[in-house]
């Protein structure tokens, strides 16, 4: 697995812990690849379910934070950055 952030941001990796720093986001990839969302991990979670922990601690508090699972596509909703106006 590979895990790909904003161009020139902090984003380090861990054993299976991703650290993000500010103003970043994180796509999850089968290969170290990011010409294009195909590559980007997706499985079926249709009856199933994902568990995972999320470590606030280091959040200040005036910084807000998100998760999102989400169906990528190249057109709508892909790793380039969006504008301040587009809704993740």
């Amino acid at each position: 697995m590979y895990v790909k952030g904003l161009d020139g941001s902090k984003l380090t990796t861990e054993g299976d812990a991703v650290m993000l720093g500010c103003n970043n986001r994180a796509w999850i990839t089968d290969y170290a690849k990011d010409e294009e969302m195909y590559w980007s991990y997706w499985h079926d979670y249709l009856g199933g379910s994902v568990t995972f922990d999320v470590d606030l601690s280091g959040v200040a508090c005036n910084k807000a934070s998100g998760l999102y699972l989400v169906q990528g596509d190249d057109e709508n909703c892909s790793w380039g950055e969006k504008g301040t106006d587009v809704t993740p």
